[in-house]
């Protein structure tokens, strides 16, 4: 009876002391296998970050490139109208004439970057993003792009292409296969009232189009990338 009571009090230690380790070992393998999962996590929030920040400054440079093709246009409809209130044709250079045919019939409909966005918001991996503030700042971009595209897609279809101004092209000019007149086009210009006033049409949606894209595109997207930036400097 005495090695028996002997044995439990030498044994109960031991089996706490074993159950310790257990325990410990079971939770040290936990924080192991949870820092890894953060570690995975934090690797891939910063891929996501580097592969935005690239989306985001694609965008930035679509949206410099169309603020220009929109001054090229609406500069071009404005030299076509001078041109057609002059008592007497003048002639400018060739390469300039045909270079503001390009910029009046050209399309103006910018594609914007989104696939990063569209993984992110298709996996469930927005909610990688830790901080909030950037993750409602990049779906509020993304919200409002998607939004604005759509208009200029339908805005697209009244500034470029436009009958009004094509129809003076005989289809060999349209496509540049021979040297355009430049005293045949001024003088149908002059004749055609429709015309005319599609150009001052033109030059006004061009101005909107425009201004969309310099006040409220470009900061939204620069904005975006500062934020962006700032979280990447993080790491």
């Amino acid at each position: 009876m005495l090695k028996r009571h002997y044995w439990i009090r030498r044994s109960l230690p031991n089996f706490l002391v074993e159950l310790l380790l257990i325990v410990i070992g079971v939770l040290s393998a936990l924080a192991v296998e949870n820092f890894r999962e953060s570690v995975a996590e934090r690797t891939k929030e910063h891929e996501y970050l580097l592969a935005l920040r690239d989306a985001i400054q694609s965008d930035t440079a679509v949206t410099r490139m169309e603020i220009q093709r929109c001054f090229s246009k609406q500069n071009a409809c404005s030299v076509f109208l001078q041109l057609t209130d002059d008592t007497e044709l003048k002639e400018i250079s060739q390469e300039q004439f045909e270079d503001m045919i390009a910029s009046v019939v050209m399309l103006i409909d910018p594609v914007y970057n989104t696939a990063t966005y569209e993984d992110l918001k298709s996996s469930g991996n927005l909610k990688i993003l830790s901080n909030n503030e950037l993750r409602n700042a990049v779906i509020s971009y993304y919200a409002f792009l998607y939004k604005t595209t759509a208009t200029f897609t339908e805005m697209a279809t009244l500034t470029s292409y436009n009958e009004e101004f094509t129809d003076l092209l005989d289809p060999k000019e349209f496509a540049f296969e021979k040297e355009i007149s430049q005293a045949k086009i001024i003088q149908k210009l002059k004749e055609n009232e429709r015309s005319k006033l599609y150009l001052k049409r033109l030059q006004k949606r061009v101005m909107a189009m425009r201004n969309a894209f310099i006040y409220e595109m470009l900061p939204k997207s620069l904005d975006l990338l500062d934020k962006i930036n700032l979280e990447i400097s993080k790491y």
